[in-house]
């Protein structure tokens, strides 16, 4: 999704003309992602928004589908349709998509199905990444697991975090 940032320069009258000659998948996704949430002086729209992430879902060629995908469900789960939230956050998941590993655990924990939440949780944890250790270290916290799970999983999540570059480390202020 690097060229998103791109956007970031770009006034309104290029994203008009921007969605009028560009229908590709990772267009179709960031213009739901600028709708869904109302970016660069544009309203929120989550119809529009909506349109556009099924969209860029239909077309399976593209490396961001499960990003399309993962962003409906998200928008689905603001709406309050658990249903239809749950239902998207999996397919993202069959795509590989860890962001949706972990809002399904905590879609799951929200519903209070504790074995779902941690099952989820495990799954996004086993990429190693340290926003899905804090958040199955939060479950465990809340759910009064302070076991060896707990312990184990801190011991994992600060060796990898402690071994991420610092800001500074790279060049950047």
């Amino acid at each position: 999704m690097a060229s998103f940032i791109n956007f970031w320069c770009v006034d309104n009258v290029a994203f008009i003309l921007h969605t009028k000659i560009s229908p590709d998948t990772k267009n179709n996704l960031e213009l739901g992602i600028i709708h869904h949430r109302g970016l660069f002086g544009n309203t929120v729209d989550l119809k529009l928004a909506e349109e556009f992430y099924l969209k860029g879902i239909n077309n399976e060629t593209n490396e961001t589908v499960s990003y399309s995908i993962y962003n409906l469900a998200f928008l689905y789960e603001s709406q309050g349709n658990l249903d239809l939230a749950e239902k998207w956050y999996l397919k993202a998941t069959e795509k590989g998509n860890f962001f949706a590993m972990n809002d399904l655990g905590n879609l799951y924990e929200k519903q209070d199905k504790s074995e779902l939440a941690e099952k989820w949780y495990l799954k996004a944890v086993k990429r190693e990444d340290c926003y899905a250790m804090n958040e199955l270290l939060s479950f465990y916290r809340e759910k009064e697991i302070l076991e060896d799970r707990f312990c184990t999983l801190f011991k994992k999540y600060e060796e990898i975090c402690n071994s991420l570059p610092k800001i500074g480390d790279s060049g950047f202020v």
